[in-house]
């Protein structure tokens, strides 16, 4: 399949959209059964995957055509195993080196604290170790976060800088520790009774301590006298404040992904103040600016009002349109302002953001005071995802909001009198998925390293797709870390989602050939991964030569890519995790992904209740 005009489906992608379509048809006569997961029926031939980008870029010499074909079964679970491998090493790295810590920094062997010291990597991870079997180590992660003085704010020392990112906790620490207990609690495939530690007093002891953290952080909504929370918080003194890098002001990811973790939280321990909070943020954007889909990416949270109007479903929006959807969900499909909110803000975005450059590479781009930015964030590929799993939960309905606006009209204001097919739009959405995966893809593909930079531009003269601060003359450059490798798992996410909706093996095989990147290039010996500073190469600046080996660094034949000693906690929670589950991980639990679980943003699954 080539990539083409966002308006025009080829003929791949139209067979594609197609087998997908009906699929959702299945989805749509069944969506009330409580089996386990349904996927879409798989292509069980071999063809080869040929890009339009790869012959045309003069900056990209050409690479053979990736030949997709379906694994054997003996093929699959060795991948499979290769997954939980690494996140062994992953584990044991940090276990042996930064225990306790926020996360490891591989290469010097030590521990960091970038989240308040709360420990991140043990309660990111430990959702993740139970779905894959390692029960010991997920016991030793749930003892120490029984245990721990770090998580008791009464007994934790203050450093003396205390300040800490209020969402970076809530969706890590908060999300893992209700992850954790939901996903043990209701498990049958493995028995609670056979280890001490998994207990119901002590899975009701983690909710407590979710409970606890909680509430050490709601002063970022009690200190606002307009609902819209502050981002920053001291965990010792409880101040509030935002950043000065965003104008004073709160940011609209930020305060958009407080709420599926409040919501579970309070259906766990029955006090509603805790949904209460996270949601009436939303209500506030949807009062004051129910006509706009799209919003500004920084708000006042003195007046609610907007600062600046800069549009991004990169960094600093992304989470935000995410958990419009996933609040729906987990809710039970009940809120429809939620669905309603959601599909107004993707047909904004679908109609004024999505552009296809010169050589065919679909993205999504920025706008910032009138002027299209033509720059995509690795951390916009969970669009794709976020388009599919729209469309696996019936999130387009019959085309209506219960209060009777259209949702198909791809504007910011409604129309009462748009008619057009349900199909159409829902291959519109499908359509955008597919060709924005492609170009995540080639995000990685095009890389010396096969991994991903933090974003890339586009020329305008040339259609050119460059990473990150690479600037030839074409348009736009980035910051010093624009190409650097931070073990995102957005890309690797949304090939989860689309392999769900379209059964298309080319997603496994992409999962794979960035997986084999990440073993080359960011595996320690010692334990642990770590990221790149530039993934075409050299130094982490504007380029430069090749570098010194170092521990760590061990790659045979090419380029040395050098390191930035850092495992960020996400890498087992969501990098490892979404691979081990696009290879097929759990595909014999019953886990039910299409009804019966919600990932937060960090990927842990919260149990949909009623």
């Amino acid at each position: 399949m080539s990539l083409s005009d966002p308006t025009t489906i080829d003929d791949d992608a139209a067979a594609e959209v197609q087998q997908a379509i009906n699929q959702l048809a299945h989805h749509s006569s069944s969506s009330s059964s409580s089996s386990s997961t349904t996927t879409a029926t798989t292509s069980t031939t071999t063809h080869t995957y040929h890009s339009a980008l790869s012959s045309s870029n003069q900056n990209h010499p050409p690479k053979p055509p990736l030949i997709i074909q379906p694994w054997t079964k003996e093929e699959q679970q060795s991948n499979i195993q290769a997954v939980k491998d690494a996140v062994q090493h992953a584990w044991q790295g940090y276990v042996t080196h930064a225990w306790g810590h926020d996360e490891l920094a591989p290469l010097s062997k030590q521990g960091k604290d970038s989240f308040g010291g709360l420990g991140a990597t043990i309660i990111d991870s430990m959702d993740t170790l139970y779905m894959m079997g390692f029960r010991d180590e997920y016991c030793k992660a749930v003892e120490w976060a029984l245990t721990t003085d770090q998580l008791d704010f009464n007994l934790r020392h203050n450093s003396g800088d205390d300040d800490a990112s209020a969402f970076e906790i809530i969706i890590r620490v908060v999300g893992g520790l209700l992850a954790a207990h939901d996903v043990t609690f209701i498990s049958t495939s493995h028995p609670a009774d056979k280890d001490t530690i998994i207990t119901n007093n002590n899975l009701l002891a983690l909710i407590q301590k979710a409970k606890s953290i909680t509430e050490r952080l709601l002063p970022i909504y009690t200190n606002s006298k307009s609902g819209i929370p502050y981002n920053i918080i001291n965990l010792t003194t409880q101040a509030t404040k935002n950043p000065r890098l965003n104008l004073n002001a709160s940011s609209l990811a930020e305060l958009g992904t407080h709420q599926l973790e409040f919501y579970r939280l309070s259906q766990l321990t029955g006090d509603e103040k805790y949904a209460a909070f996270g949601q009436n943020s939303i209500q506030v954007m949807h009062d004051k600016y129910p006509k706009d889909g799209l919003k500004p990416l920084f708000i006042d949270p003195t007046n609610a009002t907007f600062i600046g109007r800069k549009v991004s479903l990169g960094a600093v929006g992304d989470s935000y349109y995410e958990y419009l959807l996933k609040l729906w969900l987990l809710g039970g499909r009940r809120e429809e302002k939620y669905r309603y909110m959601w599909v107004q803000a993707m047909d904004a975005a679908l109609s004024r953001l999505l552009f296809t450059s010169k050589q065919g590479a679909t993205y999504i781009a920025e706008f910032d005071r009138y002027t299209v930015k033509h720059k995509m964030d690795h951390l916009a590929c969970f669009v794709p995802g976020m388009l599919s799993l729209g469309l696996l939960s019936g999130a387009l309905g019959n085309g209506t909001n219960s209060g009777g606006e259209s949702t198909i009209t791809i504007s910011t204001t409604a129309n009462n009198n748009n008619n057009i097919n349900n199909n159409i739009k829902k291959s519109q959405y499908l359509d955008a998925a597919v060709k924005l995966a492609d170009t995540c893809y080639h995000m990685y593909s095009y890389q010396p390293s096969g991994l991903s930079p933090e974003f890339i531009t586009f020329s305008m003269t040339t259609g050119e797709m460059m990473a990150g601060n690479y600037n030839n003359g074409g348009g736009g450059g980035g910051g010093g870390g624009a190409a650097s490798y931070l073990h995102r798992p957005e890309a690797i996410e949304s090939f989860w989602y689309l392999w769900r909706l379209t059964g298309d093996w080319k997603y496994r095989i992409w999962g794979l050939e960035i997986f084999k990147s990440i073993e080359k290039h960011c595996k320690v010996e010692s334990g642990g991964y770590t990221g790149i500073k530039n993934v075409r190469g050299g130094g982490g600046g504007g380029g430069g030569g090749k570098k010194r080996k170092k521990e760590g660094e061990g790659e045979e034949g090419g380029e040395v890519m050098e390191k930035d000693d850092t495992q960020q906690s996400f890498f087992i929670a969501e990098t490892l995790k979404y691979l081990w589950l696009l290879f097929g991980g759990g595909d014999d639990e019953g886990w039910d992904w299409e009804n019966g679980w919600v990932m937060n943003t960090e990927a842990h699954p919260l149990r949909v209740v009623g």
